[in-house]
């Protein structure tokens, strides 16, 4: 079984530094992903998926932990004066991953689920 650890994830995302999230936290988030992905299924976008969907997990938390509301959507303009931001509406038919599109991990997650997923094509 292939494992993400602390040190691997922090390499792909440098930006979760320590000062960031502790070790702790980047585990907890880690452990919290790990039963997302079947690593058979995945093949070699196993750990990348992990990483991705622990970090888009890890970005929540750490939002949730300033007293941030969460994911409100996929942002599609902003404004600095008078602070004005724009959210993507849903797309029909995938209400179940606007919350994996609220942010850039989330998105790269989604990218690599449909790679995934593709599998191998074998005709009869």
């Amino acid at each position: 079984m292939t494992t993400l650890t602390v040190d691997g994830f922090r390499t792909r995302y440098p930006e979760f530094t320590a000062a960031v999230a502790s070790d702790g936290q980047v585990q907890v988030n880690i452990d919290d992903a790990v039963p997302w992905l079947s690593e058979e299924r995945w093949g070699r976008f196993y750990l990348q998926g992990l990483a991705a969907l622990t970090a888009h997990f890890l970005k929540g938390a750490l939002a949730s932990g300033r007293g941030q509301s969460g994911a409100a959507g996929a942002v599609t303009s902003k404004k600095a004066g008078d602070i004005q931001l724009t959210y993507a509406a849903p797309v029909a038919g995938t209400a179940d991953d606007v919350w994996l599109a609220s942010s850039l991990y989330g998105q790269r997650f989604l990218a690599l689920r449909r790679l995934a997923g593709m599998g191998a094509a074998v005709a009869p």
